[in-house]
């Protein structure tokens, strides 16, 4: 059996023992596992969001050094500038990066020209070695994609996941992080504290969840609960 590698962050923690995580990944091989939406499947999640997406993918910003000022590049269609009120355009540096300003439209016809099946997704995922072995060899064949992803929104939940969609037709793909949508907090962030126990245990009872998010290191309380159920 090949193995697996792991992208996580330090707000994800097991809601499953290493025994039971080990025993599930055999039985799964050689499934990938990351969160998934294509880009075909937008309308359903509302337009707001559709376009919202659409803009992440299809315009670049190109940010100034010590000011606020963007420029909004839509290849084939116009450049827009963006800026916060007091800032002034830096019209020497926006010449000084006329290159790199054309450059976009020649990046963007090399990206049209691998057909890339678009989705977006959740950053953290779990994909074996036979498939990051395909990722990084198409990446070695196809450096400009990552002169466009320096400028996109989002590019951590669109271009790895992209690539995969597109390289790899033959192993399939399953959701292993579960996020607790019950507690939106001022900061805007979503996350887990003693007051979703009941939602926490519910998700461990589930065979398929692996893993939960967002927790942090200041609601300690949580993980002892989570370690504890999982030494039962």
């Amino acid at each position: 059996m090949g193995g697996y590698i792991i992208l996580a962050s330090g707000s994800d923690y097991p809601i499953k023992s290493n025994k039971y995580i080990k025993e599930y990944l055999y039985k799964k091989y050689p499934t990938n596992f990351f969160a998934f939406l294509s880009f075909d499947e937008l309308e359903t999640y509302g337009k707001k969001f559709k376009k919202m997406c659409l803009s992440n993918r299809n315009n670049y910003w190109l940010s100034f050094l010590h000011t606020k000022f963007k420029l909004e590049i839509k290849p084939f269609c116009f450049i827009r500038p963006r800026c916060f009120k007091g800032q002034r355009v830096p019209i020497k540096e926006i010449i000084k990066r006329l290159p790199e300003i054309f450059g976009f439209f020649f990046h963007v016809k090399k990206i049209k020209n691998l057909k890339l099946n678009w989705c977006t997704s959740e950053t953290w995922m779990e994909l074996t070695y036979s498939t990051v072995d395909k990722l990084l060899i198409y990446i070695d064949k196809n450096p400009y994609i990552f002169e466009i992803g320096k400028y996109i929104h989002n590019p951590e939940e669109i271009l790895l996941q992209t690539i995969i969609n597109t390289i790899e037709k033959e192993i399939p793909r399953k959701d292993y992080l579960v996020n607790c949508e019950q507690r939106l907090r001022k900061n805007g962030s979503l996350e887990i504290t003693d007051d979703d126990r009941e939602f926490v245990i519910k998700k461990m009872s589930e065979n398929d969840w692996l893993y939960m998010r967002k927790f942090s290191s200041v609601n300690k309380n949580i993980l002892d609960f989570i370690d504890k159920e999982i030494e039962k």
